[in-house]
Formats: structure tokens, C-alpha cells, sequence
């Protein structure tokens, strides 16, 4: 008996087993963490890549080309946009600008050339977003926006 309550000690194989199957957890974890840091790695290493692809693209642009219609011709529109938010999910013709830029507040911004007709489209739709957003004013909205 134990020197805990009624019940009986362990035999020395029932102690070795126990043992075995908590390092056998303990190795899974270990599996665990290793599969983790390699899954990181990698994303930090895509991510570098495609920083890095971008900054060769910012040097190759045309500036007289739209990066989104394609037309061809001088008086070209800059957009530089940091929004905490990977815009290349918005439209792949953004470019990072972290390798590109020497200012610590531009790295962090995506960049897109456009066209006056271009920025015009862009920025109704924004005029729109925004108007329907205001119209939300006195609602019940939780911290995101979302209404209750």
C-alpha cells in the first residue's frame, strides 16, 4: 500500500511503462514544436522571397505603364498604401515595398502605379465603402464594426 491511501504501489514494469509512454508524449511534442518552427521558417522564407521578387519588379517598372489596365503613356498615378493587411490579396499587382523603400514607414506599405482612370475606379470604390460605413453610425457595433 502506499503511504497515500489504499492504494497499492507500483510494480517496477508498470513504473518502466508509465515512463516510456511519457517520453513517448514528450517525443511527440518535441515532433510537434519542430514541425511548427519548420512550418514558420518556411512561411518567413516565402515571404522574404516574394519581397525580395517585388523590389526587383518596383526597379523594372515601366512608369509609364498601368499596373492594372496596362495603359501606356506618361502622367502615371502613385498609390502607397500601409494597412496592416497583405494587399497582393486585394490584386496581385501590388508590390511590397519592404526592400525597396529606406524609410522604416514605406517599408511596411504596398505600392501600385496606376492610371487616371485606374485611380478613379479605385478611389469611387472606396467613396462607396466608406458611405456605406458611415451609414452605420449609431448602430450597436462590436470593436470589428460588426453589428451585435
Amino acid at each position: 500500500m502506499s503511504q497515500w491511501g489504499p492504494y497499492p504501489e507500483r510494480t517496477e514494469d508498470e513504473e518502466r511503462e508509465r515512463q516510456e509512454a511519457e517520453d513517448r508524449a514528450g517525443e511527440s511534442r518535441m515532433e510537434q514544436r519542430r514541425e511548427t518552427m519548420g512550418n514558420l521558417a518556411s512561411l518567413i522564407a516565402e515571404g522574404d522571397k516574394s519581397r525580395r521578387e517585388d523590389a526587383a519588379k518596383y526597379a523594372a517598372l515601366d512608369g509609364d505603364r498601368c499596373q492594372i489596365c496596362g495603359a501606356q503613356g506618361a502622367d502615371k498615378r502613385s498609390l502607397r498604401i500601409g494597412y496592416f493587411y497583405d494587399m497582393k490579396e486585394i490584386a496581385p499587382e501590388f508590390l511590397s515595398l519592404w526592400y525597396v523603400e529606406s524609410s522604416e514607414q514605406l517599408q511596411r506599405m504596398f505600392y501600385l502605379q496606376t492610371c487616371k482612370s485606374c485611380r478613379a475606379e479605385i478611389l469611387n470604390a472606396m467613396r462607396e465603402t466608406i458611405n456605406k460605413r458611415r451609414a452605420l453610425r449609431g448602430q450597436e457595433l462590436d470593436h470589428d464594426g460588426y453589428a451585435d
